[in-house]
């Protein structure tokens, strides 16, 4: 333990000059849009100053042509001199909910209960009809695990395929006194709530007395009281609508207990931190379905949340080591040129990358036999002199309208593609011109010149034939890694028509644009073998899909452990691959955020994260990326990485700029690390094997 916290503390010194508290992993709050007075009443969010019995304000976002206050009579409440960012208008919680006519059943694993939608709800909620039957659902896993779900009974929602990729599914603690918590339900029959305590500490993990619950069609939304307002989670939030979702947090209690709750959603959601201190979280479909893990501490909740989503990857050892990159490399000569300045200067280096440059015309699975002649003597060589271990990029975007181009020509005979939902008419489809539409193939585009197809993961022939294409780059380019990039999935173009999935009555501010398709596909697509699946309800799982397919197809192709590393990631995740923390800007505050998203994305399971060194977008300078060098020695996922239009900024290259001291500290850095690297290594096989973290902040020691 004393070198765990040696390991961190050297990382947190390195870091404590450059802003604030380096491991604080509060999230930021989101609010839902409201763009008809109709969708008013759906924005539900406590405030605590407002009234005695807790009430939901609802926030207004009128623009000039939807009048003015008298416009807001819709809500059931007026606060007069409202402070400053209160709403003047509200809902009050118990307007809304269900209740519990035939009380709750014991069963011999959990709780049962019907409920039935409140009179009251019906009236308030009318724009927008609320699912009058929910079937509530507890089930007790283990002594420190339990589940509970709200579901409709009369349909089938979508729910995440869990007993597909989690363990423990199948367990029951039946014992009562082995388990660790307690649930009870309120005893009003008239407005359901209920509340699961820590036994021994009396501690309300979760209590929805707060109230305020909603499930609508394409609206769910559950809140809780919460325990403290020590609260660590939700990623990634720093910018709008990133890369991946994970809505994962934990509490630290106010005796040093920790607990963490995993609200098991793929569809678009929002949450709300409020002063209370409570939690509103808010969904655009599927079921409200979650998992409590009551632990001993912050470190023991992870290892139980671990136990259950699956224990982060093991890298090979040589993917701990140091590893270098760029997007915008000219050719052959210019990867040759980077790697022998690198390694003349000492620089210790694993591993190389190559970006999209490689490809010919950017289709995947192909390489530039012009700019980038003698690549794979260039691979042979560094392999057997350097050790050298080669990791390629791969986009999921296949253009659509080359006819020579065999991994579409492929992939399309083969049906492997995302496609429009049948309830698109054909006319409203907008498909680019170029490309076959007998198979209800959808496009978008992404770097190739031409449309591109996406594949859907969710087939077994799409594994299959993505595996062959694997294989197939590996017989000419012998790469030891792989790293996905733009698997949100990402779409700079996005002509979708005008439909519920698209253009949702409630829509999150974090989105991009007006649709919830900006920027990736539309969301009236449909995958799985038989289309059961709209990409609506599965958007979020796409990354988790092409990292399981991608790391089965590279264990097939090499024989070796190997790594993926992945740009978007979901819960899971971190059992089939490594994350990186996007495209972040040369700037000091970017090098403090990377510390955050080390340990948040260590806390989601995903032990092997990092950061791009010294920053991807932008110059950086000579100060910065000394530091950052310096302090990259302590990532566990360790590579320097930068944007095309920018300058070279690997280790060696600042000699020749006049400044070899950014040299000699990321030298000397790299040095400490290797010299660490067994007892990194043991970390990780730690991780692996108990699910501890990696990189963690002090509060889990």
């Amino acid at each position: 333990m004393m070198m765990i916290c040696l390991w961190f503390l050297t990382c947190l010194i390195l870091t404590a000059s450059y802003g604030g508290c380096v491991y604080s992993l509060i999230a930021k709050p989101h609010e839902l849009r409201v763009d008809t007075l109709e969708a008013l009443i759906n924005q539900v969010e406590h405030v605590s100053s407002i009234a005695q019995t807790p009430s939901f304000p609802v926030l207004t976002n009128f623009g000039q042509s939807r009048g003015g206050p008298e416009n807001r009579k819709v809500a059931s409440g007026k606060i007069t001199n409202s402070p400053v960012g209160v709403p003047i208008c509200y809902l009050d919680s118990k307007q809304v909910g269900y209740k519990v006519p035939a009380g709750v059943k014991k069963t011999d694993t959990g709780l049962e209960a019907d409920l039935q939608l409140k009179d009251t709800a019906k009236r308030t909620l009318k724009s927008m009809p609320s699912i009058e039957s929910l079937k509530f659902s507890v089930k007790y896993m283990t002594e420190n695990i339990l589940r509970f779900t709200k579901r409709d009974p009369a349909v089938k929602r979508y729910e995440v395929p869990v007993q597909q990729v989690f363990n423990l599914m199948d367990r029951t603690e039946r014992d009562e006194q082995k388990r660790r918590y307690a649930v009870d339900v309120g005893t009003d029959l008239n407005d359901f709530q209920f509340t699961i305590t820590r036994k021994d500490t009396k501690t309300k993990i979760f209590d929805t007395s707060i109230g305020g619950l909603v499930f609508a069609d394409q609206f769910l939304q559950l809140a809780t009281n919460l325990a403290t307002n020590n609260v660590y989670g939700f990623g990634e939030n720093h910018m709008k609508n990133l890369y991946g979702v994970h809505p994962f947090y934990t509490v630290l209690e106010s005796d040093g207990k920790a607990h963490g709750i995993l609200f098991l959603n793929s569809n678009a959601m929002d949450y709300t931190l409020l002063p209370e201190p409570a939690l509103s979280l808010k969904s655009t479909g599927g079921v409200l379905d979650f998992f409590v893990f009551v632990g001993e501490n912050p470190e023991h909740v992870i290892q139980l949340y671990t136990s259950m989503i699956g224990r982060s990857t093991m890298p090979p050892f040589w993917g701990l080591g140091y590893q270098l990159c760029r997007y915008g490399f000219k050719g052959t000569e210019n990867v040759r040129e980077v790697l022998d300045r690198n390694v003349k200067e000492k620089i210790p280096l694993d591993v190389m990358y190559i970006d999209i440059d490689y490809m010919d015309k950017y289709e995947d699975f192909t390489y530039d036999k012009n700019k980038f002649a003698g690549l794979p003597e260039l691979f042979k060589t560094s392999i057997a002199n350097n050790h050298v271990h080669w990791t390629l990029i791969l986009d999921p975007a296949i253009e659509a309208n080359n006819p020579n181009y065999t991994t579409f020509n492929e992939g399309y005979k083969q049906d492997v593609f995302i496609k429009w939902s049948k309830d698109v008419a054909v006319k409203d489809r907008q498909n680019p011109s170029g490309v076959p539409t007998d198979k209800d193939t959808i496009y978008g585009k992404v770097w190739p010149s031409g449309p591109a197809a996406f594949p859907d993961f969710f087939k077994n022939k799409t594994t299959d034939w993505w595996a062959n294409q694997v294989k197939t780059l590996h017989g000419v380019l012998p790469f030891e890694a792989l790293w996905i990039d733009m698997n949100d999935p990402s779409s700079f173009e996005s002509k979708c028509p005008n439909n519920k999935y698209d253009y949702p009555l409630i829509r999150s501010s974090a989105i991009w644009g007006r649709q919830l398709s900006e920027k990736t596909i539309c969301m009236a697509s449909t995958q799985g073998d038989n289309e059961q699946s709209s990409h609506y309800d599965v958007h979020s799982l796409y990354c988790l899909t092409e990292t399981i397919s991608t790391q089965k197809a590279l264990h097939a192709t090499t024989g070796k452990r190997g790594f993926v590393v992945s740009r978007s990631t979901y819960p899971t995740s971190g059992r089939y691959g490594a994350h990186w923390l996007g495209d972040n800007r040369a700037e000091w505050k970017m090098m403090h955020h990377s510390v955050v998203g080390m340990l948040e994305f260590n806390m989601f399971g995903v032990s092997f994260v990092g950061a791009d060194i010294c920053g991807f977008i932008g110059e950086t300078n000579p100060q910065l990326c000394r530091r950052w060098s310096q302090l990259d020695a302590f990532y566990p996922f360790s590579r320097n990485h930068n944007d095309r239009g920018y300058k070279d900024q690997d280790p060696a290259v600042w000699v020749s700029k006049g400044h070899p001291e950014v040299t000699e500290a990321a030298r000397t850095s790299l040095q400490l690390r290797y010299q660490l690297l067994h007892y990194l290594y043991t970390l990780f096989y730690r991780s692996y094997l108990y699910g501890d973290t990696v990189a963690r902040p002090l509060f889990h020691e």
